[in-house]
């Protein structure tokens, strides 16, 4: 059998242990972690929390569905019109290599489009593998068609299409 990556609905902060316990059951998971930056009065502190909270993603065959439904505070895995979502693994690649480029990352509702393809994004904008890569200013978006999520960074610097996006594909096509 084929695996699939599939969400997982979880309990809220039980991500650590879950991952541990799926890796316990040799099953591969993955959980997207954002890098933020919380300023104080006198110093600052970068914090590590789960990009979707209460989710994580594994990479499964059907036959192991029973296995990660019994681990305890996983409340299921997530459906789309009757059958479990898959996720393409251009999106979970994408959503690593996002994740580890850029800090503060803002999520954003988009449409869920099953065949991959969005219509309408603001700015330039780049395709990898069917994701959408725009940048505008100072910020960058990835487009999730599947989850129906963009990923939104700042970056400092003020030509994020000349930087941050091409350091983004470049890394990316790296692994193709």
């Amino acid at each position: 059998m084929q695996k699939n990556w599939y969400l997982i609905y979880i309990k809220q902060n039980t991500e650590k242990k879950i991952v541990a316990l799926l890796k316990k059951n040799q099953i591969e998971s993955f959980c997207p972690v954002n890098c933020r930056q919380i300023k104080r009065s006198d110093t600052t502190k970068l914090t590590y929390e789960p990009l979707f909270n209460s989710y994580l993603f594994a990479n499964l065959k059907e036959s192991d569905f029973s296995i990660v439904e019994r681990i305890k505070n996983v409340l299921g895995i997530v459906h789309w019109v009757h059958k479990p979502a898959k996720i393409r693994s251009e999106e979970i690649e994408a959503i690593r290599k996002f994740t580890h480029l850029y800090r503060d990352i803002a999520l954003e509702k988009s449409p869920v489009n099953a065949g991959g393809i969005v219509n309408t994004v603001d700015g330039p904008t780049y395709s990898i593998n069917r994701n959408i890569v725009s940048g505008k200013r100072n910020s960058i978006k990835l487009s999730l068609p599947s989850l129906g999520f963009r990923l939104i960074a700042q970056s400092e610097t003020e030509n994020v299409l000349s930087e941050g996006l091409n350091i983004f594909t470049n890394q990316f096509s790296e692994q193709l």
